[in-house]
C-alpha cells in the first residue's frame, strides 16, 4: 500500500530526486570551479560538471521516478536532448546573472533552478513518456 501510495505522486517524486540531484550537480561546478576556476572559463566548467550530472540524472530519474524499464540506449538520447536544452537554458540564464554583477555561486543557484523547471516538463513529455497517454496522464 505504501509503496503504490509513493507511485502515485510523480511529481513530489521528480522534486525529491530533482533537489538531490541539483545539489549533486551543484556540489561539482562547486568543485570543478574551485580546482579549475583560474584556467577555465565558468560555462566551460558548467558544461563539465554536466558530463557527470547528467548521468547520474538519469539513473536517479529512471530507478526513483518513472520506474522505466524501456531500452537504456533510445531513451538515455531522449534524456540527454532535454538535458542539453535545460543546459542551454542553465547557461544563458547563468551568463546574464554573471554579465549583471552576481557571484557565479548565486547565478549559478538561480539557473538551475529554472533549467529543473525546464526539465521537468521536457522528461515527463519526451524522455520518460508512454507512447500512448492515459486517463490519468503519462505512465
Amino acid at each position: 500500500m505504501k509503496i503504490e501510495y509513493w507511485r502515485n505522486f510523480l511529481i513530489l517524486r521528480f522534486l525529491l530526486i530533482g533537489i538531490y540531484n541539483t545539489v549533486i550537480g551543484y556540489a561539482v561546478f562547486l568543485a570543478l570551479n574551485w580546482l579549475f576556476g583560474r584556467w577555465l572559463h565558468y560555462l566551460l566548467v558548467l558544461v563539465m560538471s554536466y558530463v557527470f550530472s547528467v548521468t547520474h540524472a538519469y539513473w536517479m530519474q529512471r530507478i526513483f521516478v518513472f520506474e522505466s524499464k524501456k531500452a537504456i540506449f533510445f531513451e538515455y538520447g531522449r534524456f540527454f536532448i532535454i538535458n542539453l536544452l535545460g543546459l542551454g537554458v542553465n547557461a544563458v540564464i547563468l551568463a546574464l546573472f554573471v554579465e549583471f554583477g552576481f557571484k557565479i555561486e548565486l547565478a549559478q543557484a538561480i539557473a538551475v533552478s529554472i533549467a529543473t523547471i525546464v526539465s521537468y516538463a521536457g522528461h515527463r513529455n519526451f524522455s520518460f513518456r508512454s507512447k500512448v497517454p492515459s486517463r490519468k496522464g503519462y505512465k
